[in-house]
């Protein structure tokens, strides 16, 4: 077993560069899923005239649920990400016990492994954020938004004697 000092070896950075490049590559999977189509006109001039001059009315809970379904997806997609460098993790783990002794001499391969998974951490950590507020926010925009609800619904924060509660209330 070899010694060394070195927090990031030669060997480290192409394994940095490679998970850089898959977080770049999910980023812009992300971006397509939510960019839409773009179709339809590009401006005034482009539309069929209409016979009527008054605006279409924007139904706040279409809205609501356009943005809870966006959401649901980036969460997911955040979620198949944090599983993924998850799994990374385990494997950089298991390489790391495999090629360092009980006195933390580690050969240059198990020092490759604790490069990996310093620089991987944070993106486990952020992709497993961005999954739960993601789903999170999306669950609760579509839950509080039925196209066919005839009230409205509400998520509300109320002081209890316990401390503040959380509550969900809906007209039926």
């Amino acid at each position: 077993m070899v010694a060394r000092t070195s927090p990031t070896p030669p060997t480290s950075q192409g394994r940095a560069r490679r998970c850089r490049l898959g977080v770049a590559v999910l980023a812009v999977a992300c971006a397509g899923c939510a960019g839409g189509s773009g179709a339809g006109a590009r401006d005034a001039h482009d539309a069929e005239p209409s016979t009527t001059s008054a605006p279409p009315s924007r139904d706040g809970r279409a809205v609501r649920r356009t943005v809870g379904w966006v959401s649901l997806a980036v969460g997911a997609e955040a979620a198949i990400a944090a599983i993924v460098t998850s799994g990374m993790l385990v494997h950089e783990k298991s390489v790391l016990d495999a090629q360092c002794n009980s006195q933390k001499l580690c050969s240059p391969t198990g020092l490759d492994a604790a490069g990996a998974i310093s620089s991987l951490t944070p993106w486990n950590t952020g992709t497993w954020v961005v999954a739960a507020v993601g789903v999170g926010a999306g669950a609760a925009l579509l839950l509080t938004s039925r196209p066919d609800a005839p009230g409205s619904t509400a998520i509300l924060f109320t002081p209890e004697g316990t401390g503040p509660g959380v509550g969900l209330r809906s007209r039926f």
